[in-house]
């Protein structure tokens, strides 16, 4: 889901794109050319245009080719309602994204 922000066209951050999700808004390229700082599932980060993360031409750095096996091995993927993980980042006073990141850090430690 995009959300409007005022006067600023859209909203993506704490989306998902492939490996990459949204941390906020990053230095435009010019007019109408939106970037977004994202951070890939192997830790990189990179200012990605939007264009390119809506159309699915950007998944990923581009630098972590062939880590991906390795990162998806580390991780159990429990299939949980999106309605459950909002209640559960709500009780823990933390937005979805901040929820989201943390259980996925926890996970990378070893905390099952």
């Amino acid at each position: 889901m995009i959300h409007m922000a005022k006067k600023q066209g859209y909203d993506i951050t704490g989306q998902r794109f492939g490996k990459l999700v949204v941390l906020g808004k990053g230095e435009s390229k010019g007019p109408g050319r939106t970037a977004w700082r994202c951070r890939c599932d192997c830790g990189n980060e990179k200012t990605i245009r939007g264009d390119a993360l809506k159309s699915g031409s950007a998944k990923s750095c581009g630098s972590c080719k062939g880590r991906g096996q390795a990162i998806d091995a580390m991780l159990v993927m429990d299939s949980v309602p999106m309605c459950e993980v909002q209640k559960r980042a709500s009780e823990a006073g933390l937005t979805f994204g901040e929820y989201t990141a943390r259980e996925y850090a926890r996970r990378m430690m070893g905390g099952g």
